[in-house]
């Protein structure tokens, strides 16, 4: 039932990350505001870069925009800001998994970033909700590295959670993906794009 009721709660198949930059000249509340209009489900601001503070005052305008949409907004890494801002959950990259307990404690969803089955497993042990498995085809953020779509299909084998890839995701992609057991995909660059390239990327789960 606890596998179930996980699965029930990461109710969207397409998971949006932003990135300021690749939606230049765009501002990201406006692109935001894109993605909430076409009914994108679950966005993840992760913005690195940018000071707590700012980074704070972000996320709370993404959650006034999102307050009249089903859309569940994911913050990266600031699990403190996650629970006084009232986001729905925390993605935690790999060297803060061990904040997992801490996050799921404050009744946050949890998302983790898996680069290995082992890295998956262990993330599941520690009760993320679901991970992303990356980088499954060639992107220029990680040259030279790809995962492939072989060691998706493991990952989604021997995992109970959800489990999204991640990494060089096209439209043509998506199938692929989801035949090989993903839950559904997370993308960076074709969500910071145009508003029919965020279309061609939903329509790929219709």
């Amino acid at each position: 039932m606890e596998i179930l009721g996980r699965y029930q709660l990461i109710d969207f198949r397409l998971y949006v990350i932003t990135d300021r930059r690749r939606c230049h000249p765009t501002p990201l509340l406006d692109q935001v505001q894109r993605l909430l209009d076409l009914g994108v489900s679950a966005v993840q601001l992760r913005e690195k870069d940018l000071p707590e503070s700012e980074f704070r005052q972000l996320t709370e305008s993404v959650l006034r925009l999102a307050n009249d949409y089903q859309t569940k907004v994911f913050v990266n890494s600031h699990l403190e800001l996650a629970r006084q801002t009232g986001v729905d959950g925390v993605h935690l990259p790999t060297k803060l998994v061990d904040l997992i307990g801490k996050a799921k404690a404050n009744e946050l969803l949890v998302g983790s970033s898996a680069h290995s089955l082992a890295e998956a497993q262990q993330q599941e042990r520690m009760g993320a909700d679901f991970v992303t498995f990356s980088p499954i085809f060639p992107t220029p953020s990680k040259p030279g590295h790809v995962i492939g779509v072989e060691s998706l299909a493991q990952v989604c084998q021997k995992l109970e959670i959800p489990v999204f890839a991640l990494g060089g995701v096209k439209t043509n992609h998506i199938t692929t993906c989801l035949q090989a057991g993903a839950h559904g995909v997370a993308v960076m660059s074709g969500m910071m794009s145009t508003k029919q390239v965020i279309k061609s990327y939903m329509e790929g789960f219709e």
